[in-house]
C-alpha cells in the first residue's frame, strides 16, 4: 500500500468486495495514507479507490494509474475494469493477487505458493510473467464457463463469493 502512496500521479485503487474495502481502508489508517473517494476533490498524487461495481457513476479525468486490489472470481468481471478505460490507452492497469485469495483456492493455489517458497520468491515479490497471467485468465474464464451464469451474486467478501458458489 505504501508503494502506491509513494508512486507519482493520481492513482484509482478498485476492489470488489467490501472485506476489501475495509482491509484498504485499514491499511490506508495504519500508514497514514489518505484515500479520497470517488467524486472528492483529489489533488494530482492522491489515492482514490473505489467499488468495481460503481466505476460507471464516476469520471476519473486525472489518473495516471488503475490498481485492482483484487481478482473477481469471474473472469467477465475483471475484464470489464479493462474495458472501461480503453479509451485511456497510455493507462497502466495492474491487477494484484496473493495466493491466498478464495477465488484462486480452486486453482491449487497452496501448491503453487510453496513451490514459490521452493523457488526463493519472497511472499510479497510480485510474479509479472504472461504465461503466469494467461493461465489466471484462462483458469477464471473456465470456471464461469463451469457455473454457466447460475452464480450467486455475493459482494462482502470473496471467501463468500466462493462458498455460496460452491467452489
Amino acid at each position: 500500500m505504501s508503494r502506491f502512496a509513494e508512486e507519482p500521479g493520481q492513482q484509482l485503487l478498485i476492489y470488489f468486495f467490501d472485506q476489501t474495502r475495509k482491509e484498504i481502508q485499514q491499511m490506508a489508517a495504519a500508514l497514514n495514507i489518505t484515500l479520497k473517494n470517488p467524486g472528492e476533490h483529489a489533488e494530482m498524487d492522491d489515492l482514490i479507490f473505489c467499488n468495481a461495481f460503481s466505476l460507471n457513476q464516476y469520471l476519473f479525468p486525472g489518473i495516471t494509474k488503475v490498481v485492482v486490489m483484487e481478482v473477481h472470481p469471474l473472469h467477465t468481471k475483471n475484464e470489464a475494469i479493462v474495458q472501461h478505460f480503453t479509451n485511456q490507452p497510455k493507462l497502466e492497469i495492474e491487477f494484484h493477487m496473493g495466493f491466498d485469495e478464495a477465488a484462486l483456492k480452486p486453482f491449487n493455489s497452496e501448491r503453487l505458493s510453496e513451490l514459490m517458497v521452493k523457488l526463493g520468491m519472497g511472499e510479497n515479490e510480485p510474479i509479472e510473467h504472461s504465461m503466469v497471467s494467461k493461465s489466471l485468465e484462462n483458469g477464471l474464464t473456465k470456471l464461469e464457463a463451469k457455473l454457466k451464469n447460475s452464480h450467486q451474486d455475493i459482494r462482502s467478501s470473496q471467501e463468500e463469493w466462493v462458498v455460496a458458489n460452491k467452489l
